[in-house]
């Protein structure tokens, strides 16, 4: 189980050399607005992808008074449960990234990846239902990556060269069938792998979730409850069904010389997510509070997925759960994560809900203010 015992932070927004020591399953980080929480969480998520999840530009993320930052960690990696460190630089000048996992320089962001599993649920999480295409293919791409890095990681990097290659020469407006004709079968090749490791994953995730969400319904006490497990994961692949993707992509041939863009593909994929017997889409018919939670039962069932299929353990970040929540959906889905074992990340500026003792048992505490950070007894 991949679990983390102790984080460096340097250099990273208001965060300068600080450390957090004896790390536990349950983490839990307290402090006013603006103080640094969220910037911790961002720490861990460099660790596992190399870029920030709040913003694209690393220049904003590192501190202006310094030329690059630093992330570090100790911690138990799934494998045999050996102890491993791990860190991430980046730099301001150019932008480049150097890592290192116990002491060797790593070449690709995907074997941080196959060393820490992060999940995250923040604000931003609403885009999983209310957002365009490109957030749920990111979805089944993690667990697919997670459980298939062999067979995924080199099929999609060959793919999304290949789409790129092939769309810059349909944007010079100058190429036909010949030039585009390498490039088509390339991606038709890695297509093919890509939608066949997706559609055999979201089959098998989508009983873990049904499985999931209805222990929800069976431990809610709320009248007028909406019951999750009725919950429908539509997969689009990107093309006709029924039609492979060779046939696709020769139909769509002179439109896409048209329009400049490769129309049709795995890059296209889709997830929808319906609701009921009239096939509602959730994001047309489920409140707020009903999305969230929807999602923190989605993000269960990555973790449970995991499990099953990999002997993995994710790690959760979670920033500001309590928004949008009661306390009766806090409560489920925090004692659901320590029931998973995973290692659990989470900021929160309401002291009532730190002082639950029933709800944050066993946990460690920190505080944070000014950027600097503390540990609570």
């Amino acid at each position: 189980m991949a679990e983390l015992s102790e984080l460096h932070i340097s250099g990273l927004r208001n965060l300068d050399q600080q450390s957090l020591k004896g790390l536990s399953r349950l983490n839990v980080i307290s402090g006013p607005n603006g103080s640094g929480k969220t910037s911790i969480l961002e720490a861990i998520h460099l660790l596992a992808l190399a870029k920030s999840f709040r913003t694209r530009d690393i220049r904003q993320v590192i501190n202006h008074n310094d030329d690059n930052l630093v992330v570090s960690a100790k911690g138990i990696g799934d494998s045999a449960s050996l102890p491993f460190n791990i860190g991430v630089q980046r730099f301001r000048s150019k932008q480049a990234t150097q890592a290192k996992i116990n002491g060797e320089v790593i070449r690709s962001a995907h074997q941080l990846g196959e060393c820490l599993a992060i999940s995250l649920l923040d604000s931003n999480s609403f885009r999983l239902v209310e957002s365009g295409p490109s957030y749920r293919r990111e979805f089944v791409d993690w667990f697919v990556f997670h459980v298939k890095q062999q067979e995924f990681a080199q099929p999609w990097s060959r793919y999304r060269k290949s789409l790129q290659q092939r769309n810059s020469l349909l944007k010079s407006r100058s190429a036909n069938s010949s030039d585009l004709e390498p490039w088509t079968r390339e991606i038709v090749a890695q297509g093919d792998i890509i939608n066949r490791l997706r559609i055999n994953a979201l089959s098998e995730f989508g009983l873990i979730f049904k499985d999931v969400a209805s222990k929800y319904v069976i431990n809610n006490s709320q009248d007028n409850f909406l019951d999750y497990s009725l919950v429908e994961l539509n997969y689009n692949q990107g093309w006709s069904e029924g039609e492979s993707l060779q046939l696709a992509m020769d139909n769509a041939l002179n439109s896409d010389i048209k329009y400049g863009a490769t129309s049709v593909g795995p890059h296209r994929a889709d997830l929808i997510f319906t609701y009921g017997e009239n096939k509602q889409r959730v994001d047309q018919c489920f409140s707020r509070g009903q999305i969230k939670m929807f999602i923190c039962l989605l993000k269960l069932a990555q973790s449970e997925y995991l499990n099953r299929k990999a002997n993995r353990k994710s790690i959760y970040l979670l920033d500001d759960l309590p928004s949008e929540l009661d306390d009766e959906a806090i409560a489920y889905f925090i004692k659901s994560l320590s029931r998973t074992s995973s290692q659990v990340f989470i900021t929160t500026i309401r002291d009532e809900l730190i002082q639950n003792r029933d709800l944050f048992f066993g946990q460690t505490m920190f505080h944070v203010k000014h950027g600097v950070v503390s540990r609570q007894s």
